[in-house]
């Protein structure tokens, strides 16, 4: 679906049944003022990776565990 959403108005997204996994895209008019990571301003949010990361997005602490190879 596609959605128009004005200066100042709110959009909440939900998935009936996360645990099968979702995502979505945002396309802003204008974009982002944001610095090129690596010559892109893509972001994802789960790895940290940012183009434009908002800090409440950013991990409240670090990850517990050891990280292993497969």
């Amino acid at each position: 679906a596609s959605y128009t959403v004005t200066r100042g108005e709110g959009l909440e997204i939900g998935a009936s049944d996360a645990s099968r996994g979702t995502h979505g895209y945002l396309a802003v008019l204008g974009g982002f003022a944001a610095e090129p990571q690596l010559g892109s301003l893509s972001t994802h949010l789960r790895s940290g990776i940012e183009g434009f990361c908002p800090a409440w997005s950013r991990p409240k602490a670090a990850p517990t565990g050891s990280l292993r190879r497969p």
